[in-house]
């Protein structure tokens, strides 16, 4: 997982194209090290480079933002392709977590909302 800084926003972008079973316990550490880590109120996870999630990977973001909604922080997506999409509106992740079509978009809205 590559991770970049903006404004002491952490940026989480997964490497893999896929994020299911198979890596699940990988794309877990590596996730829950970016929030054990960031020591910021914000995380945008950069799905643009996956083409494929199934129910371990989405568990797996559940599992990290119900932890760091717990300690006062929050993680936000962006990017997420069609096939991604149809599978975070199916189980309603919509509605738990922001999601933002471009990076861009997801860095100024939490930007916006951390001066206010």
């Amino acid at each position: 997982m590559k991770i970049e800084s903006v404004e002491g926003i952490k940026i989480a972008v997964p490497e893999d194209e896929h994020l299911d079973a198979s890596n699940r316990e990988l794309f877990k550490s590596q996730l829950e090290a970016v929030a054990s880590s960031s020591r910021t109120e914000r995380i945008i996870l950069d799905l643009s480079g996956v083409r494929f999630i199934d129910s371990s990977g989405l568990g797996v973001i559940m599992t990290v933002l119900k932890g760091l909604r717990a300690s006062g922080s929050d993680m936000v997506a962006c990017g997420i392709s069609k096939p991604v999409r149809v599978l975070f509106d199916m189980v309603r992740l919509d509605r738990v977590m922001s999601t933002f079509p471009t990076r861009a978009e997801a860095l100024f809205s939490l930007l916006r909302n951390k001066a206010e």
